[in-house]
């Protein structure tokens, strides 16, 4: 009995030691084949599931903004007189009947009052603006510029009387008649490079202005050339006065300058709007001879306020 038990029991060691290795050799390629899933998972699920550090090999780099320093301005606006000039002066004189002039009568005198340049042509005259800037400095900015500017004339201006004596009807005994001006279109072209002052961030900041906001001032002076300008005085009746048209004052180059506060509204990091007021000041143009009439063509310097409302673009 105890000779077939051993033997039984050495067999059953035989088998267990000869199965132990196949068991191993199972968990072993078992563990080996989830190592190797593990390591294909990432690859089969793509790029987005890999991830490094940007800072060790070839870091991003951003490059900062470059700040736009050119611009240009394009703008139109008005120009109102403020009344502290006359475009017409004091006068006196004869001027010459028309062709058809009533018999007998005779102009003693002519009596002209001296009128500005609201009064003399439109409201206002209408212009529009075209500049080239340059930013120095974050405060600072210089430019040139173009301005085109034109108003009508007054066709009725009324600038005085005449004095009227008819000795073939009502001798020694004058009568006065309104008299009237039919002034020509006024238009000028100038050319001016001037600076602008932007307030400093840190103030605005202080008085919690919006940062898309940037007031500043502009100075400009240049020259400006002025078309002639033409004049024709009349009365009412026709065979009193009715002078041919003459030049009031002739084409003419100006010394013009002028200074304005605005507001440069960002819209986009290219585009602003800009709204401008000031004032403006030009000298006199050159004065024509007038026909039987002086004193008229001796002013024609120019005191305005402006508006003006337009767009800038940077680059």
């Amino acid at each position: 009995m105890i000779a077939p038990l051993r033997e039984k029991r050495a067999r059953f060691h035989r088998t267990k030691l000869m199965s132990f290795p196949s068991i191993h050799s199972l968990k072993t390629g078992s563990l080996l084949l989830a190592a190797l899933a593990a390591t294909a998972l990432p690859a089969l699920a793509g790029e987005t599931t890999v991830t490094t550090k940007s800072t060790d090999k070839n870091p991003v780099i951003e490059k900062p903004k470059t700040e736009q320093r050119f611009y240009v301005n394009l703008l139109a606006g008005g120009e109102f007189d403020t009344g502290v000039t006359d475009f017409i002066g004091d006068g006196k004189g004869v001027p010459p009947g028309p062709p058809t002039a009533v018999a007998g009568i005779r102009v003693t005198t002519a009596n002209i009052q001296a009128r500005n340049f609201e009064e003399t042509h439109d409201a206002a005259v209408i212009n529009g603006r075209l500049e080239l800037g340059y930013k120095v400095k974050p405060w600072l900015s210089l430019f040139v510029g173009f301005t085109y500017s034109h108003a009508g004339g007054d066709s009725r201006a009324d600038v005085g009387y005449v004095r009227v004596t008819n000795p073939l009807i009502i001798p020694n005994i004058s009568q006065d008649f309104a008299l009237h001006a039919d002034v020509g279109r006024y238009q000028a072209f100038a050319g001016r490079a001037g600076f602008k002052l932007t307030t400093p961030r840190t103030l605005l900041d202080l008085l919690h202005i919006p940062r898309a906001i940037k007031p500043y001032a502009s100075f400009s002076a240049g020259g400006k050339y002025v078309d002639s300008q033409s004049i024709r005085f009349y009365t009412d009746n026709p065979g009193i006065v009715g002078t041919y048209r003459s030049r009031l004052y002739d084409d003419s180059w100006v010394f013009s300058v002028e200074g304005s506060l605005g507001y440069d509204l960002q819209l986009t990091s290219n585009l602003d709007v800009i709204l401008e007021s000031g004032y403006g000041y030009d000298t006199k143009p050159d004065g024509d001879n007038i026909p039987g009439v002086s004193g008229v063509n001796t002013k024609g310097s120019r005191v305005y306020s402006t508006v003006s409302l337009g767009a800038k673009l940077k680059f």
